[in-house]
C-alpha cells in the first residue's frame, strides 16, 4: 500500500486518517494542505512541533557586545602577540646568527604547523559540503527560517551557510570558516530532538553559533596566533567568548537557553526530568581542584557554570520552561 500524499510504500510507522493511509502526521498534513510532499526530502515519523512562532520578535533589540571577560583577554592576546613578535625582531637584530636561526626555525615549524590547520580545514570544508545536508528553504525550510530570522536580528551582512551532519549520537555544534565564507555545523541528534520537542533549544544553539560569526571569533584567534605561546591565554578566551555567545544566544531565543545547555550535558532524552537549580549549584559540593585544572585547559566553561549564568535572571522561568 502506498502512501496517499508522497506514494511511497508504507511501513509499521503509517497512519490512517479518514479511511485514507499516510507515511506519518508530517505527511498527512502536507496532504491536508492540499501539497505534495517532495520526494527527496526526509519525513520523519514523529509529529513534528517545528514553528516560527518559537522566533524572536522583529522589534527586540540584541546586543552583541562582549560579555564578562572576552575584552579583557582578548587585549591581553593582542598584547601578546606584539611582544613575542617584538622580541623575535629585537633578538634578530641583538644577536643576527644565532637568532635568525632560531626565528628561522620558528618560523618554518610555525608555517608548518599554519599549513596542516589549512589543510585540515579544506577537508573538513570538502567533508561537510559533500556529505552534511545544506539547509535551504527545500531542506529544513523551518529550520532556514530560524537562521535567516536570527541572521536578520543580528545585523548580520550575510547569512552563513548551514550544514545539519550526522555524527554518530555526539551532540555538538560549530561555526567555521573556508575561502571567505562562513559555515554552521548542527549536528543531526540536536535537528531531531527539535522535531521531537520544538525549537526553543535549537533556536539557542544556531544564535550561539552565529553569535561567534557575528562576534569575528574565528578571525580575531587567527589574528593573535601568536598570543598561543601563553599558557592558558587562549583557552581562557576561548571560555570567555563562549559565554558571550550564550548571553546572545539566550537573547534570541530566552526559554531554550538552559534547555539547550542540559541537552549537551545528558542527552535528547533526559534533559527535561533534571533539577536545573541542583545542577546549576552542583559544583558547590562537586569542585575541587580537578574540576578547576580541567576547565583551565577546556576552551569551553563547564556546562553546570554555564547554565548557572544563563539561569540566573530567570531561573524559575528557565525551570518551567524546561518541564514543560
Amino acid at each position: 500500500m502506498l502512501c496517499q500524499s508522497c506514494g511511497k510504500e508504507l511501513d509499521r510507522n503509517s497512519i490512517e486518517a479518514n479511511g485514507l493511509h499516510f507515511c506519518n502526521n508530517l505527511c498527512r498534513r502536507f496532504f491536508e494542505r492540499g501539497s505534495t510532499a517532495p520526494q527527496n526530502i526526509r519525513i520523519t515519523p514523529k509529529e513534528t512541533k517545528l514553528t516560527i512562532t518559537d522566533l524572536p520578535n522583529s522589534g527586540d533589540q540584541i546586543s552583541c557586545r562582549a560579555t564578562g571577560k572576552e575584552s579583557f583577554y582578548f587585549v591581553l592576546k593582542i598584547l601578546a602577540t606584539i611582544a613575542i613578535i617584538g622580541a623575535a625582531a629585537y633578538l634578530v637584530y641583538l644577536l643576527p646568527k644565532k637568532a635568525t636561526i632560531a626565528v628561522s626555525m620558528v618560523l618554518i615549524y610555525g608555517a608548518m604547523i599554519i599549513v596542516f590547520f589549512l589543510i585540515r580545514n579544506v577537508l573538513l570544508a570538502g567533508h561537510i559540503r559533500a556529505n552534511a545536508v545544506l539547509v535551504s528553504e527545500r531542506q529544513f525550510p523551518e529550520i532556514n527560517c530560524i537562521l535567516e530570522n536570527q541572521a536578520k536580528m543580528l545585523k548580520m551582512k550575510h547569512v552563513p551557510q548551514m550544514y545539519i551532519m550526522q555524527a554518530g549520537g555526539i551532540l555538538n555544534a560549530f561555526a567555521m570558516k573556508y575561502a571567505g565564507k562562513h559555515y554552521v555545523v548542527i549536528y543531526s541528534n540536536i535537528i531531531e530532538t527539535a522535531y521531537d520537542c520544538g525549537t526553543p533549544a535549537l533556536s539557542f544553539i544556531i544564535g550561539h553559533e552565529l553569535a561567534h560569526v557575528k562576534r569575528r571569533h574565528i578571525f580575531k584567534n587567527i589574528m593573535t596566533i601568536p598570543s598561543l605561546l601563553v599558557p592558558f591565554l587562549g583557552q581562557a578566551y576561548s571560555r570567555a567568548c563562549e559565554y558571550t555567545c550564550d548571553c546572545i544566544g539566550k537573547q534570541l531565543s530566552s526559554s531554550g537557553a538552559v534547555e539547550g545547555m542540559l541537552i549537551l550535558a545528558v542527552g535528547t532524552k533526559l534533559f527535561a526530568k533534571i533539577d536545573v537549580g541542583e545542577f546549576a549549584k552542583q559544583l558547590q559540593t562537586t569542585g575541587g581542584f580537578c574540576v578547576w585544572f580541567s576547565e583551565i585547559l577546556s576552551s569551553h566553561p563547564h556546562i553546570s557554570k554555564r547554565v548557572q549564568r544563563l539561569g540566573r535572571s530567570s531561573l524559575k522561568d528557565q525551570i518551567s520552561a524546561v518541564g514543560s
